[in-house]
């Protein structure tokens, strides 16, 4: 851009702007990010596009500014030509074969066939840009009013179209269910209108109505099973299912582990175990299994009595008199631990 005066005593003048910078600088950006972005010719095209456009319009609109306010006037090359003796490099270029085709190439009707083949060479890549343009613009259009007309009124949750250079994905999300015929006939009709091939899918949700009177349904219709109080018998027995295993894994082998049950009173819990073995447990072990079953079955009230049973060959030497009564005690109690 320039900003030119002229009928003043100091002849034509110019004052340069800033609108080449604003207009050929962002575009070269673009390309340079569509380059750094793995050569995204997409990108690289249309920004490159639009660089040549503005520097052939920069062009032209100068070369017309400059004929209109008289710079190809006489004196004023002649004023150009004299600026330019004092200069080593002009006179350099003012002679030979090079300075006699610039001075051809300078006329006037040579820099408006100049200014053609530019507007030429932009004219069809530009009139390609805005043919598509206007392509989708028609698609988006055409997609809009079929819509309206396949959902009703406040149907219409959400709406993605995608327009490709030959095709149209159409993706709703409706309260109502749409029949597979009309989504077929909607395809078709934007088809037919667009010239691009569509694809149309429609997914349906239950409204904010519709999910209240279900869940104000599931909550009239729904009666609370009834709890069916479990016998003595039922809460003893699952009791001792839940004992079981862990008495097993905490009992020592060299006692073998014969039988046990478990009793309720107002102190809280007590186990009675029967074991087979020649001698007594000792204190010490009967006190740390206490601990463990406390802390395995989360019952820091419960304590434990243990009985021993002789082995068959010792009690069958009893039987026969052979052992006195007094050798063999028969249970003793551990308390809480």
């Amino acid at each position: 851009m320039a900003v030119c005066r002229f009928g003043g005593v100091e002849g034509v003048t110019t004052l340069p702007g800033v609108a080449i910078a604003v207009a050929l600088m962002p575009p070269l950006c673009t390309i340079g990010f569509g380059l750094g972005s793995g050569a995204n010719t997409r990108i690289m095209g249309g920004a490159g596009l639009l660089f040549l456009t503005n520097l052939v319009a920069i062009v032209a609109s100068a070369f017309v500014v400059f004929l209109v306010t008289g710079m190809n006037a006489p004196e004023v090359r002649a004023e150009m030509e004299n600026s330019r003796k004092g200069e080593l490099l002009a006179r350099a270029l003012s002679r030979g074969a090079l300075a006699r085709a610039l001075g051809n190439g300078g006329q006037l009707k040579w820099r408006i066939l100049l200014m053609v083949v530019l507007l030429g060479a932009i004219a069809l890549p530009l009139r390609s840009a805005f043919m598509q343009v206007a392509g989708e613009a028609t698609a988006r259009g055409v997609t809009q009013d079929v819509v309206k007309r396949l959902l009703p009124p406040g149907a219409l949750v959400t709406q993605q179209v995608e327009v490709g250079r030959d095709s149209v994905a159409v993706r709703l999300i409706s309260t109502r269910v749409v029949a597979e015929e009309k989504i077929r006939d909607a395809e078709l009709e934007i088809e037919r209108r667009s010239g691009r091939k569509t694809v149309l899918t429609v997914a349906t949700i239950a409204s904010q109505s519709e999910l209240a009177v279900l869940m104000q349904r599931l909550a009239t219709t729904s009666q609370p099973t009834p709890v069916v109080p479990a016998t003595l018998d039922e809460i003893h027995n699952e009791v001792i299912n839940r004992i079981k295993p862990i008495l097993s894994d905490v009992w020592p082998a060299e006692a073998p582990l014969q039988d046990f049950d478990i009793a309720f009173n107002s102190n809280g819990m007590t186990l009675t175990v029967q074991y087979q073995s020649d001698h007594e447990l000792e204190k010490i072990s009967q006190g740390i299994l206490t601990k463990e079953l406390q802390e395995r079955l989360g019952a820091p009230d419960i304590s434990l009595v243990v009985h021993r049973l002789a082995p068959p060959e010792l009690q069958r030497r009893r039987s026969r008199g052979s052992l006195s009564a007094e050798s063999l005690p028969f249970c003793e109690e551990v308390g809480h631990g």
